[in-house]
């Protein structure tokens, strides 16, 4: 279960929650303190894990699918963008690199080498948000539908990934397990969250890469350029299990994103992340609108078959037929 829920972890903590830019972009503005816009993410983002989780289909319709693919290579140049301006061309390259080898192994070896990644990576973002914790200067009066609104948002972004990451978890582990996977990591990025606007909004930080701006010291820089790279290969695998998983399309896919990254790591991540934030929980509804539609068909079905015709014979009593 551990496994689980560092992919989990690492799936969300990406390009812009590690950098803190996603933080900024979706509550930067909030008037709400940062322990309640904490709950109102770990809230949202266990209500659309737990969607996926349920209602979630391996079989998706073709053009469902064509439409995840895209979303999760637009994610891709995004984190590619935000890893190269962290480390620059020739660490963005040998990167790449690694989000193929390690996607060409499979889904074992993916579980495998992020599990101990994450470690190292949540005790940093830890260190580095708890220790500039202070007070919060007084801001602009709380919008809170707004806030909640862009919570829904910023959940159903950070759970794009995931819909793939628990389709494959759940061939290898009962839905149980992975619920209560989906559970502990919404609880873990919540309180990560909150902690890390806490600190961006007592030290008054606007940079680009806020995390980076309270603690820029080569360690705090790896760590988070490990975490970009952690859902870079996520979004990689994804992008393979719909299509292929061939090398010399997966140097094609790192290559135009490499190129694509060139625009720019905040502006391409203002204009992506809030539209796909929006198709995901659009997605989630029209899975439960499809479900319970179907359910209230079969219902239908049901109530006008329920009279049963029986016929005493020598065995006890006997379905003849269901008229």
């Amino acid at each position: 279960m551990t496994a689980i829920v560092l992919l989990i972890v690492s799936t969300i903590i990406g390009a812009g929650f590690a950098t803190g830019a996603e933080l900024v972009a979706f509550f930067g503005t909030s008037g709400l303190p940062p322990w309640v816009i904490a709950i109102i993410i770990g809230v949202f983002l266990f209500a659309i894990m737990a969607g996926l989780v349920f209602l979630g289909n391996s079989r998706q319709h073709p053009v469902v699918r064509h439409v995840f693919t895209a979303v999760y290579f637009a994610i891709f140049i995004v984190m590619t963008a935000g890893f190269a301006q962290m480390g620059g061309i020739l660490a963005t390259l040998l990167g790449l690199g690694f989000c193929m080898a390690v996607v060409l192994f499979g889904f074992e070896k993916l579980l495998f080498v992020n599990k101990y990644l994450m470690y190292f990576v949540l005790a940093i973002l830890l260190h580095a948000s708890i220790s500039n914790l202070g007070k919060i200067p007084s801001v602009a009066p709380a919008q809170v539908w707004r806030t909640v609104g862009s919570g829904l948002v910023y959940a159903g972004l950070n759970c794009c990934l995931l819909e793939a990451v628990l389709s494959k978890a759940l061939e290898r582990e009962r839905r149980s397990r992975v619920l209560a996977s989906c559970a502990i990591a919404s609880a873990l990025i919540a309180v990560l969250a909150g902690l890390i606007l806490t600190a961006i909004k007592s030290q008054g930080i606007t940079a680009a890469l806020p995390i980076l701006a309270l603690s820029d010291n080569f360690v705090t820089r790896a760590a988070v350029m490990v975490c970009v790279l952690t859902s870079m290969f996520i979004c990689l695998f994804n992008v393979s299990k719909n299509t292929t998983n061939r090398p010399y399309f997966l140097v094609l896919l790192c290559l135009c994103a490499f190129g694509l990254s060139f625009f720019g790591f905040k502006d391409i991540l203002g204009v992506v992340y809030p539209v796909i934030g929006g198709l995901m929980v659009c997605y989630v509804g029209c899975l439960c609108g499809v479900r319970c539609f179907s359910r209230i068909r079969r219902a239908r079905r049901l109530g006008k078959h329920d009279l049963f015709v029986v016929d005493d014979t020598i065995d006890g009593l006997e379905l003849v037929k269901n008229e």
